[in-house]
């Protein structure tokens, strides 16, 4: 019995000497170990290689926070797959910022990332903002070329990019100042697009005409000496592009080039501003588009020729003057193609009157005599005519053509049965018009839209009414009657007319109505100022030798003289239309003064 209490005692303290040997080994274990998910690490271990394991982050961060000294080797999940931390590389196609976090906690080693096939370009920027330290191999992909992000200019064919792409990925290149697009082939628009959008980067590009290459912006002068009709429609596309193009060469350096009119044509009208050099025949002359002056005589043109006329004027932007003179083409074709040209070109011919001729331009005409209905109508055309002598024509009963001659300014039509004033409605320009003895006319009606009338003789008319004259700037007005001296108009009418025209030198009745108030002063030598005029641009001074049937342009020192005259007349002219000075003359002697004027027109009208 003894024996047996002594086993059980013995077995008791046994069992309470395991027990207490197992929790104080327990309690060692716990003390120097770590716990993750069941696992136990050693509480003093500098180095744990887990890159065989399957762990998670939240495992690794257990880990870690528990073993911070402690040099943990694993396998980090990462896109999809697993890297081991100590990975100095990685290669990456796509990147999130879940992914730079996960870079920037657990990839401590890391020194470079491969993502030349990444096109998340502002994430890939933050990863470099971010991992400064990271070495980070990126390129912006415009289409089929991609460049490095710190690029500076780049210079672009087409095929190395795409117009969309472009737009969205210049923004990733940071760096970018200038881009040179080679021939692009983008519109307008879209190169608007660009420019809009970055405006700190320079947009060049170049363009290819006739298998050359030229700068767009820079171009200014074009050598296209080669060029074959066949290119003339492309060329003609592309110079459009060069907005700083002046100048374009299109002579070969012997003889005539290749091209027609019309493929010149195509090119002048694709840039209306640019100056082209070209030389071409005209009917056996050459021309060229320097030209400014073009004179082509005895030619036979003809009407049918009438489209190679428009041709050659299309060209000769520079022409001043293009003369086409005895050509063969008719009067009512030239004149068509002077209203269409008239802008920029003045086109003119020659046309026969009475037993003469002139050009269209002249701008004195002068037949005396033999001038007749049946041969008058071509003056219609001399649009340029400042001065016309027609006088002493007996069988001229009308002068319609006066209409189509708008620039008339000194009129002498004396002595002709012309019965109608009314083609003069159009001499907005007249100063002058002597109509005496056109003893068929009986109104001056149509004289009231000749706003710059000053000068008027219509002596020996059956005229009755002046009112049509009242609002004229009139200085000399002659209505006188020749045998008999008087006037045909009422007095009355004579009375009211010096009323209206008080500055007037009007005279009513003598002998002579070319004499004195008209062609000279009261001396009845010294001629007026516009009597002076009509003796210089009709060159009566050369009388008997005075040309006739026959029409002229002043001489230098004959327009310097005219000049002098008429702005004499002028300053003459303008003093009567000032107002007098209020304070000069007492008002109680003005009716006096008044009457001593009307006294002196009187007596200037009995001369």
């Amino acid at each position: 019995m003894k024996k047996t209490l002594v086993t059980v005692l013995v077995v008791l303290v046994l069992v309470l000497a395991l027990g207490i040997a197992g929790f104080l080994g327990y309690n060692w274990y716990r003390d120097n170990h770590v716990f993750v998910e069941g696992d136990a690490y050693p509480i003093d271990t500098y180095s744990l290689d887990l890159r065989e394991e399957d762990i998670s982050f939240a495992y690794y961060d257990s880990l870690h926070a528990q073993l911070p000294k402690c040099d943990i080797l694993w396998n980090v999940p990462f896109q999809g797959g697993k890297q081991s931390c100590d990975v100095q590389q990685l290669s990456i196609t796509a990147l999130t910022e879940e992914d730079i976090a996960v870079m920037e906690s657990y990839f401590l080693n890391l020194q470079s990332v491969d993502a030349s096939d990444c096109h998340n370009y502002a994430v890939l920027e933050k990863l470099v903002e971010r991992m400064p330290q990271v070495e980070v191999n990126y390129a912006v992909s415009l289409g089929e070329q991609t460049y490095a992000p710190g690029i500076t200019d780049i210079v672009l064919s087409n095929g190395e990019y795409d117009f969309v792409t472009m737009l969205e990925n210049l923004t990733y290149l940071r760096n970018l100042t200038a881009v040179k697009l080679r021939m692009p082939e983008l519109t307008d628009e879209q190169m608007e697009q660009l420019k809009a959008k970055y405006e700190h980067i320079t947009f060049t590009s170049t363009v290819e005409v006739c298998g050359l290459e030229y700068d767009v912006e820079t171009t200014e002068q074009l050598d296209l000496s080669g060029m074959t009709g066949e290119d003339a429609v492309l060329a003609a596309e592309q110079i459009k592009k060069l907005p700083n193009l002046t100048y374009v060469n299109l002579n070969p350096e012997k003889g005539i080039g290749a091209l027609s009119l019309e493929d010149v044509k195509k090119l002048m009208e694709a840039v209306p501003h640019v100056k082209f050099d070209f030389t071409f025949d005209f009917y056996g002359h050459k021309l060229s588009t320097a030209d400014e002056e073009v004179h082509i005589k005895n030619t036979k043109i003809g009407n049918e020729g009438e489209q190679n006329v428009r041709n050659a004027l299309d060209l000769l932007k520079n022409c001043k003057r293009f003369v086409l003179e005895n050509c063969q083409i008719s009067n009512e074709t030239m004149a068509k193609l002077r209203d269409d040209y008239r802008d920029r070109t003045k086109v003119v011919w020659r046309v026969s009157y009475g037993k003469g001729s002139t050009m269209t331009d002249a701008e004195v005409i002068r037949a005396v005599y033999d001038l007749v209905d049946d041969n008058c109508h071509n003056l219609i055309y001399c649009e340029d005519a400042k001065f016309m002598d027609i006088g002493h024509n007996e069988w001229l009963d009308g002068c319609e053509f006066v209409s189509g001659m708008k620039s008339l300014e000194y009129v002498i039509i004396s002595g002709a049965p012309i019965k109608s004033l009314e083609p003069f409605r159009n001499c907005k320009n007249l100063k002058m018009l002597e109509a005496a003895f056109c003893e068929y006319i009986t109104d001056v009606t149509p004289l009231a839209e000749c706003t710059n009338l000053q000068m008027l003789n219509i002596s020996n008319t059956h005229v009755t009414d002046l009112s049509p004259l009242d609002n004229l700037p009139l200085t000399h007005l002659t209505v006188r009657n020749n045998p008999s001296g008087k006037c045909r108009l009422a007095q009355e009418e004579q009375d009211r007319v010096i009323a209206q025209h008080p500055d007037c030198w009007i005279s009513f009745s003598g002998a002579q109505p070319y004499g004195v108030g008209w062609r000279y002063g009261e001396d009845e030598v010294t001629p007026l100022d516009h009597y002076k005029v009509v003796r210089i641009v009709f060159r009566l001074a050369q009388d008997p030798n005075i040309p006739n049937h026959v029409g002229w342009y002043l001489k230098d020192n004959e327009r310097e003289e005219v000049d002098k005259l008429e702005e004499a007349m002028d300053a003459a002219l303008a003093a009567l239309k000032q107002p007098a000075a209020e304070e000069t003359v007492p008002e109680e002697t003005l009716p006096e003064e008044t009457t001593s004027e009307t006294t002196a027109v009187e007596e200037n009208n009995d001369q």
